[in-house]
């Protein structure tokens, strides 16, 4: 049972990895559009008895501890305290928004774009962007790499792709003109 979010009055039993967690079911039905449609009453189960300890809803797609960092921003510890976020760094964020993103849990999403858009680099913006098409994000990475006034990396290169080195080359050799 993990120590920080397993309630004793929860009603929604889960498990990650070997670790049980009991929350309350009406906060992730309320904040994300998937757990509403997997936990909905109108599928004639009773919720409160399909998922207990000894029949928990498994989630074998996530560790322990991106888990709860989706819990410490939908349980925090004093409510309201922006200092939680503040231990948060890069991989954090992304560990949250990739569980928000695959989840549904969308405030939660641009909370963490929110957190990523100062903590990021140009080239990891313009590769979530991509994966995750969170607007804005590929133009002004973009916009930053053309203008710089350090040439790309070799990492930045291979990350980016033959076509795209083209055409920033081309971009900044005008600009810098």
């Amino acid at each position: 049972k993990h120590a920080s979010f397993y309630f004793p009055d929860g009603n929604l039993v889960i498990l990650v990895e070997a670790t049980l967690y009991n929350v309350y079911r009406h906060v992730l039905m309320r904040e994300s559009e998937l757990f509403s449609k997997l936990l909905s009453p109108r599928e004639g189960i009773q919720c409160d008895k399909r998922f207990a300890d000894h029949k928990p809803l498994r989630w074998d797609s996530v560790t322990c501890k991106d888990f709860d960092l989706l819990l410490s921003i939908l349980y925090p510890p004093c409510v309201g305290d922006v200092r939680t976020f503040a231990d948060l760094g890069t991989t954090d964020w992304f560990s949250v928004f990739t569980i928000a993103s695959d989840w549904s849990f969308n405030a939660i999403r641009d909370l963490a774009i929110t957190e990523l858009t100062i903590l990021t680099s140009p080239l990891q913006k313009v590769w979530y962007s991509r994966k995750y098409d969170i607007p804005g994000w590929e133009f002004d990475s973009y916009k930053i790499l053309c203008t710089q006034s350090e040439p790309l990396t070799e990492e930045e290169g291979e990350c980016l792709g033959l076509k795209e080195v083209i055409i920033i080359g081309g971009i900044r050799e005008t600009y810098l003109r």
